[in-house]
C-alpha cells in the first residue's frame, strides 16, 4: 500500500481522480458506440481511448463475444475502486471497500435469477462483477442447483443471514418472487455503505453523505413505486422494505407514499418534493425511462462537485460513481446495438443527457 499523511493521502485521491474523469468518453464517442454495427467496432473504438485502452488488452483478436466485452467493461470501475483502496487507509479505505461490495450483492441476485430458472449461466464468472476484497465464493455459487444450496454456500459472508428466511421461502416454494431476496441483499448493502460512510471523518464525509441520501431516498422511492404497483405488495408491507436512512424525505412522505392507489397519484404525491422530476407524469408508466431519470439526477450532482470542488477524498468516489455511470451506459448502447433499436431512441435512455434539448421525458 502506498503510504501518505491524511491530507497527502485525499490530495492524491483527488488528484488522480481529476486526472482520470478528463479520459472519460466525450458525448460525440459515445454518440459514435451508438452507431457501431459490431461487437469488434464497439471494441475497436474503446481501445483506441484513453480511460479505456489499458483495460481492453485481454479481449481476443477477431470475433469478439458479447460476453467478454462487457465481463471485461464491468471490470473497470471495480478495479479503480481497488488503485484508490491502495491509496487510502483506515476509514476511508473501508469505506470505498463497502461501496465496490456493492456489487456482491448485484452478483447474487444474477446468480439467484439463474436458479429460479433453473437455466445455467452462458456467461459464468465472466458476467459477473470481480469485486475487490470480496468473501462471496462464485465459483461454488455458480455451480448451485437450489436455493438450499445457494444459502448453505453464503454461510460464511453477511449476506447468509438476511438471505435465511427469502430462501427458505423461495426453496419451500412459499413464493415464487425474488424481490424479499432482492431486497434482503439491497439492505445488506446499502447498510454496510452507511456504516462506513459514519465512520469518515467529517472533512471526508460531507458532500458524500449528502449525495448517498439523495441516492437513499431515490432507493426508498423506486422500491415504493415496484412494491405497489408491480408487486401488488399493501402499505405496510413496502413501508417494511425500505431502507431506514432519510434524507429529504420524511417518514411520513413515505407512508402517504405507500399509501398511493395509482401511479398517478404516484407521481402527483412525489411531485413537490425534491424529486418530482424523476417520477414526473410523462415517465411514470415507463420503468425504463424513470431508472434512467434516477441515474440522471446522480450524475448531474457527482458531476457538479468534481468540476466545482478542489481534489479530495471526495472526488475520488464522485469519479468512481459517474466512471461506474458510464461504463453501464456503454453496456446499454453494446444492448441496443445487439438488437438494433433505433439509436436516437436508445440514446434517449442513457444516464448521460447525450442529445441536447430533445429529452422531453426529462423536462
Amino acid at each position: 500500500m502506498i503510504t501518505f499523511s491524511a491530507n497527502g493521502e485525499r490530495l492524491s485521491s483527488g488528484v488522480k481522480a481529476k486526472v482520470m474523469l478528463s479520459n472519460l468518453l466525450s458525448d460525440e464517442t459515445m454518440w459514435e458506440l451508438l452507431h457501431d454495427d459490431s461487437m469488434e467496432e464497439i471494441a475497436a473504438r474503446l481501445k483506441r481511448q484513453e480511460g479505456y485502452r489499458e483495460y481492453l488488452l485481454k479481449l481476443p483478436p477477431g470475433e469478439i463475444h458479447r460476453y467478454d466485452l462487457e465481463g471485461e467493461l464491468k471490470r473497470i470501475p471495480l478495479l479503480e475502486t481497488g488503485q484508490f483502496i491502495a491509496r487510502s487507509a483506515g476509514p476511508r479505505a473501508r469505506f470505498l471497500t463497502a461501496w465496490g461490495w456493492r456489487k456482491d450483492s448485484e452478483n447474487l441476485k444474477s446468480i439467484l435469477r439463474h436458479v429460479h430458472t433453473g437455466r445455467k449461466d452462458p456467461g459464468g464468472l465472466k458476467k459477473l462483477y470481480q469485486v475487490p476484497l470480496s468473501k462471496v465464493p462464485y465459483e461454488a455459487l455458480l455451480s448451485a442447483s437450489n436455493f438450499g444450496e445457494v444459502l448453505s454456500f453464503l454461510r460464511e459472508t453477511p449476506y447468509h443471514s438476511p438471505l435465511e428466511e427469502p430462501l427458505r421461502k423461495l426453496q419451500e416454494g412459499e413464493t415464487r418472487s425474488l424481490f424479499n431476496a432482492e431486497m434482503a441483499l439491497d439492505m445488506t448493502a446499502e447498510g454496510s455503505v452507511a456504516r462506513a460512510l459514519s465512520k469518515l471523518p467529517p472533512e471526508d464525509r460531507e458532500q458524500v453523505k449528502g449525495f448517498l441520501g439523495e441516492r437513499w431516498d431515490l432507493f426508498n422511492l423506486y422500491t415504493i413505486y415496484r412494491a405497489r404497483f408491480f408487486f401488488q405488495m399493501g402499505p405496510e408491507e413496502t413501508m417494511g422494505r425500505l431502507l431506514p436512512h432519510r434524507h429529504k424525505l420524511s417518514a411520513e412522505t413515505l407512508r402517504v407514499l405507500c399509501r398511493t392507489p395509482n401511479e398517478k397519484a404516484f407521481s402527483q404525491t412525489v411531485s413537490p418534493t425534491p424529486y418530482g422530476h424523476v417520477f414526473n407524469l410523462r415517465v411514470i408508466n415507463d420503468d425504463m425511462g424513470i431508472e434512467r431519470n434516477l441515474k440522471r439526477h446522480l450524475l448531474i450532482k457527482a458531476t457538479g462537485f468534481l468540476r466545482r470542488q478542489p481534489p479530495s477524498f471526495q472526488s475520488a468516489f464522485f469519479y468512481l460513481y459517474v466512471r461506474e455511470l458510464e461504463v453501464e451506459d456503454i453496456i446499454t448502447a453494446i444492448e441496443d446495438v445487439r438488437y438494433d433499436y433505433d439509436r436516437r431512441n436508445a440514446a434517449m435512455y442513457l444516464s448521460r443527457p447525450l442529445i441536447a434539448r430533445g429529452d422531453s421525458m426529462w423536462q
